[in-house]
């Protein structure tokens, strides 16, 4: 799932929240997928891709991972303390490691979706959703339609 509309702003980062349509769109998505709720949701480290999840895919289990976003991005302290109860945020990165990327390329992406997927095949669930990003979610279909086999493991 594409993260649902963050709420108008000068630019945006981790700290934004959805808008009125972003959350009115990610409730609208949680009578869609009623009948088929995934077991796992991976959901980038950013306040609208939370609550997107939280409010489409509810109670879901939330496992945050950087790879869901395009560029590294620390995770603010108040987004760990207000969605730490709901959300495992041990798959991030911490604060004081380098960034794994600091430039948004075809070949960081494609970085990004390798530890998606690697990250995902070792879970025990099987039946997984990814809330992230549009440059990540492009890059993973991208590289499915580029290596249908490469996918099939996944």
């Amino acid at each position: 799932l594409r993260r649902a509309l963050r709420a108008p702003r000068a630019g945006h980062d981790a700290d934004d929240a959805l808008s009125a349509k972003g959350r009115r769109d990610a409730l609208a998505l949680r009578d869609l997928l009623a009948d088929d709720a995934p077991q796992l949701v991976v959901v980038s480290p950013d306040r609208a891709a939370i609550q997107t999840a939280l409010l489409a895919l509810a109670p879901t289990r939330l496992v945050a991972h950087d790879a869901a976003t395009p560029a590294h991005a620390s995770i603010p302290l108040d987004l760990q303390l207000e969605f730490g109860a709901a959300v495992d945020f041990g798959a991030c990165r911490d604060d004081d490691r380098p960034p794994l990327v600091d430039l948004v390329t075809p070949r960081t992406l494609a970085r990004r979706v390798f530890a998606l997927l690697s990250f995902v095949k070792h879970r025990p669930e099987s039946h997984v959703a990814l809330v992230a990003d549009a440059a990540v979610l492009d890059a993973l279909v991208s590289q499915a339609a580029a290596q249908p086999s490469a996918s099939r493991p996944f």
